[in-house]
């Protein structure tokens, strides 16, 4: 391993002012020991992505406003903190030396004191800027919603970009707080545009707030630096040369719009902190977690393999990786006595393997989370193949719009809008997913953040609150199933004031998100479906505006016999278990009579009759341990016998649940 790192992950801390409002302050704690010798020893060490941070700090001319484009929120924290404290340092800012390489105790209130109250004389509440370099340096953090608010020309109490410190009095007068951060007008300040600059969707319902983002910027043209944390959402690409274009400009200023303009507006400069490459993330990862051992003062047993670990944190994380290694670090220790001179090994961190589980990923052991979404498709599932081939075809289709962007033509996007129906138990939610994660590796979407949410979910508890809830499930995934759609409304399509409410809100988003996140409708329903379980149909007549929007149809198809047969195999052989030979006919014949039935489950059924199966499995090896020891092969193997059993127990099970015509008692 390389030598550590100095900086871990940025320190984003909390403090609330006690004046009228009791207001909240958040700020960047800027470490005192991190210069430009210590930036330089990181990016050695795996973090090359903070390469054009060295350039700009050692640059002849310091800049005063610098946009750092990152690809979250977590990597822009992470650039102003390096940039602040090597400008500290060399203007002698700050001269206090933290040794970062000491242990550092796990304690169980460590979050509860990243958050304390500033006791302020009793006349004073406002925030004086003196404060902030009483014993260490701070960058105060200053929300794009906080800027749009204050600089919000067209001032309006119930817009949103009005706060609650609002008020109107008797003579319509609009009165207010001024926040802490007018005070802030000479050192550093950090403004958080999330995905502001990056996207052609500024805060806001559609509206060009360019003037508002302008006049925030300027209030801070006094101040030494201003930092600007833009969250990429797409590619940047670079125009090329093309007779069908007058002017290579025009192309840039299509392309960011807003950031261009700060660019020159303020003779900004730019700074772009992206690990590119799966290799360097995974390198600079390891490293991370490594420094981590140094810092809390352990040692890792001989032959210990950082990868796996990591591969899972980084499914487990997209947005704050440096932050949850050590959480996973601090889970694995918190058992133990003393951390000094700790020796690790991967045994400690199996405990991971849940949380990946629960993430969607398949049991069993790490190195099978290194399979691919796009081999997962292929491999995983059963038959299928029509399936399977319009999902390629849908990612094939972006991946080609996406070419041709990186030429600079231009045309409408895909619509990444979908429609999936067939019976219960067809995996139509697991290949929803899988899509999802096909295109996040294809660097189709920004993150794989995955939410699968009941229709009859949308609809709110009070008039008002159905709208909110839509736009919060899109504002917070990128990979959206609303699985029983059709629960939104009545059994005959009809719709109330909650599911018009909720219904509105989606023709709203999906507008607004067609192109940079996947939307999934899924539920029964499809040309081979009884009329009694086609419930889609209704939702989708009562709402042409959805119905419109929706790119794609695809149709899961009941299961064969034979396939059946084969899920039931590779759900075994998952789970670790091997079946007698000779089960396979036992198992065609109950799955193919298990088709003709109206209420047949699919996939569903093939997991419960293995369930069965291993019941009865259980019984029969426990009885046999009275008789000897156990070995492997005894708790494996799972008997022909133990399936025919299990698929009587569920005949007889149907029966019951299907009734058979039982004489009616009454009065």
């Amino acid at each position: 391993m390389a030598k550590k790192l100095s900086l871990l992950k940025p320190e984003l801390k909390q403090k609330y002012l006690r004046n009228a409002v009791s207001e909240q302050v958040e700020y960047i704690d800027v470490p005192g020991n991190i210069g430009i010798d210590a930036l330089q020893s990181d990016i050695k060490n795996g973090a090359v992505h903070m390469k054009e941070l060295e350039q700009l700090i050692t640059k002849k001319k310091e800049p005063k406003y610098i946009i750092i484009n990152a690809e979250n929120e977590e990597q822009g924290y992470m650039a102003v903190s390096y940039m602040a404290a090597c400008f500290a340092r060399k203007h002698h800012l700050i001269e206090k030396e933290e040794d970062l390489g000491e242990v550092k105790e796990v304690s169980d209130t460590e979050e509860d004191e990243k958050t304390e109250y500033i006791e302020l004389p009793e006349d004073e509440d406002n925030w004086e800027e003196e404060c902030w370099q009483e014993t260490a340096y701070r960058v105060p953090v200053i929300s794009v919603v906080e800027l749009m608010t204050e600089f919000n020309k067209n001032r309006d109490p119930f817009s949103p970009f009005t706060s609650g410190n609002y008020m109107i009095g008797a003579e319509g007068k609009h009165l207010r707080h001024e926040p802490y951060w007018f005070q802030c007008r000479r050192e550093a300040v950090c403004i958080n545009m999330k995905e502001s600059l990056s996207s052609n969707m500024h805060v806001g319902f559609g509206m060009d707030n360019t003037d508002t983002y302008m006049d925030g910027l300027k209030f801070f043209s006094k101040n030494d630096k201003v930092y600007i944390i833009n969250v990429q959402r797409r590619t940047y690409f670079e125009p090329i040369e093309d007779e069908e274009y007058e002017s290579e400009t025009e192309q840039y200023i299509e392309a960011y719009p807003l950031k261009n303009q700060i660019l020159l507006a303020f003779s900004a400069d730019e700074a772009t902190v992206c690990l590119k490459k799966e290799s360097e993330k995974k390198h600079y990862f390891a490293n991370i977690l490594w420094s981590w051992f140094n810092r809390y003062g352990m040692k890792v047993k001989k032959g210990f393999k950082y990868e796996p670990i990591i591969n899972i944190i980084m499914a487990m994380e997209n947005s704050n990786i440096c932050n949850m290694i050590e959480k996973v670090l601090q889970y694995a220790i918190k058992d133990k006595d003393t951390v000094e001179g700790l020796e690790l090994t991967n045994a400690d961190f199996a405990f991971i393997d849940r949380f990946v589980t629960s993430y969607g990923g398949k049991k069993g052991k790490s190195e099978k989370y290194a399979k691919s979404a796009r081999e997962q498709l292929e491999q995983e599932l059963i038959g299928m193949d029509t399936i399977k081939q319009q999902v390629m075809d849908v990612v094939n289709v972006m991946k080609f719009n996406k070419i041709r962007e990186s030429m600079g033509i231009r045309g409408a996007q895909y619509h990444n809008v979908h429609l999936m129906l067939g019976a219960p138990g067809t995996a139509k939610t697991t290949v929803a997913k899988l899509m999802g994660e096909i295109m996040m590796e294809e660097k189709l979407l920004p993150y794989n953040r995955f939410s699968c949410i009941n229709g009859a979910e949308l609809k709110g508890m009070y008039v008002g609150h159905s709208a909110p809830k839509v736009k919060s499930l899109f504002d917070n995934n990128d990979i959206i199933v609303i699985d029983e759609a059709y629960s939104i409304v009545d059994m005959r399509g009809e719709t109330d004031s909650f599911s018009n409410e909720a219904i509105a809100q989606l023709v709203i988003e999906l507008e607004n998100h067609a192109t940079d996140k996947l939307v999934i409708f899924a539920g029964y329903g499809g040309q081979n479906v009884g009329e009694r379980n086609n419930r889609m149909k209704p939702f989708l007549d009562a709402n042409p505006g959805i119905k419109s929007r929706i790119n794609s149809t695809f149709y899961f198809e009941s299961y064969q016999a034979d396939e059946m047969v084969g899920i039931f195999g590779k759900l075994a052989q998952n789970e670790h278990y091997q079946i007698e030979e000779g089960a396979e006919h036992d198992l065609w014949q109950y799955f193919e009579s298990r088709r003709m039935d109206n209420n047949f489950g699919n996939g569903r059924e093939a997991r419960s009759l293995l369930e069965g199966s291993l019941l009865e499995m259980s019984k029969r090896v426990l009885e046999q341990k009275g008789k000897g020891k156990l070995t492997k092969t005894d708790v494996r193997f799972i008997h022909a016998e133990d399936i025919r059993k299990a698929i009587s127990r569920a005949r007889m099970a149907n029966e019951i649940q299907g009734g058979r015509g039982v004489k009616q008692i009454g009065f």
